[in-house]
């Protein structure tokens, strides 16, 4: 079978899933043939190790009006048993067989106006992306969740489609690598004690709360730092601004981090914090449990299903209820002793490994 996957989003936010997809099926995978399709900016950094791949250009921006026909023109000459979407934006004029992977509803959910110039404009381009998924999920002969919750979410928000055509295949932590690097200090926090958040600032983020919360738990413990490690792109930079007038005293925003710094920050923090408001799969958490972290998350969306009992949680509109966890497992021994061992136990059960092998009898399933 030749499979076509669009791996456009490669080293974007969402890219882990599919650079994770295609290395495992270079391991497993033998018999099919791939083509991956890559930006420009992307093409030389990505090198198949698997003779039965081969990558190509293909060199649309995601959300364009080029995507959508130079990229239908160029899968109609390769001929495809199947192709692959690991993202929403599938060309409505492709007409042979795919499967696509939605993350999440979020863009649909929460405003980025970072993205455009006006809340208009980007209402707009939100009500182009719902039909867009729409139309993805209906004309998809499988459709790939990262959860029950987001499966579940995308049967009552295109209720004309099949149930029985979403699969649900979880994401993995790679527990092998989680210590890999050699841990590399940051100055201005070492001998400090301090939690940490690593990621976005995108509005479901809820990274407000995280401060008024953190504003809180300063008054029990007032030698607290906060550290928010994560690339300031544009939206970032805004919320900085924006927050600045409640950004407690002792709040860290890192920026960019290397690997080894990353390392450093999960080994010799106290626990990690995850607010959000919408996930699709909360990869996050998982990481920070791999690395000996316990994790306070909000109950929001999906989080509950990937943690289970791994995690104390809070309700992400409530900050007092946030400051009354994070002290909580701040100072009750058993309690982050425990969160430790669930976490470790729960993240082995994510294997990105076990994804691509799901992902793969899907692939197969399609063509029978």
């Amino acid at each position: 079978m030749k499979i076509v996957i669009d791996a456009r989003i490669l080293r974007t936010s969402t890219g882990r899933y599919v650079e994770r997809l295609l290395h495992y099926l270079q391991l497993i995978d033998s018999r099919n043939s791939y083509i991956v399709l890559l930006l420009k900016k992307d093409y030389a950094s990505w090198t198949p190790s698997n003779k039965n791949f081969t990558k190509q250009m293909a060199d649309y921006p995601l959300y364009s009006k080029r995507a959508q026909l130079s990229l239908t023109r160029q899968l109609n000459r390769l001929h495809a048993d199947l192709v692959h979407f690991p993202f929403q934006m599938v060309p409505v004029l492709y007409r042979r067989p795919y499967v696509v992977t939605i993350h999440d509803l979020t863009q649909l959910r929460f405003q980025n106006p970072g993205k455009t110039k006006t809340l208009i404009g980007y209402s707009l381009k939100q009500k182009q992306l719902a039909l867009n998924i729409k139309w993805a999920l209906r004309n998809a002969k499988i459709v790939i969740a990262p959860s029950k919750y987001v499966k579940s979410d995308l049967v009552h928000f295109a209720p004309k489609v099949s149930k029985s055509k979403v699969f649900v295949t979880y994401e993995g932590v790679d527990i092998d690598s989680t210590n890999a690097l050699p841990p590399s200090p940051i100055n201005n926090l070492t001998n400090r004690d301090f939690i940490l958040y690593v990621g976005t600032a995108h509005a479901h983020k809820n990274l407000e709360l995280l401060l008024r919360a953190f504003a809180i738990v300063k008054k029990r413990h007032p030698a607290l730092q906060l550290v928010l490690a994560g690339n300031q792109d544009a939206i970032y930079k805004k919320f900085i601004e924006e927050v600045r007038s409640i950004t407690p005293a002792d709040t860290h925003f890192l920026g960019y981090v290397s690997d080894a710094g990353l390392a450093w920050l999960y080994e010799k923090a106290k626990l990690y914090v995850f607010p959000s408001l919408s996930e699709g799969f909360g990869l996050p958490g998982l990481e920070a449990m791999s690395k000996g972290l316990p994790v306070v998350s909000s109950s929001a969306t999906c989080l509950p299903e990937i943690y289970g009992d791994a995690a104390a949680y809070f309700d992400p509109q409530n900050p007092q209820q946030a400051a009354h966890i994070i002290d909580r497992v701040l100072t009750d021994i058993p309690l982050r002793s425990e969160l430790i061992k669930k976490g470790h136990a729960q993240a082995k059960h994510y294997s990105w490994q076990k994804m691509a092998e799901q992902t793969l009898k899907l692939y197969e399933d399609s063509a029978s």
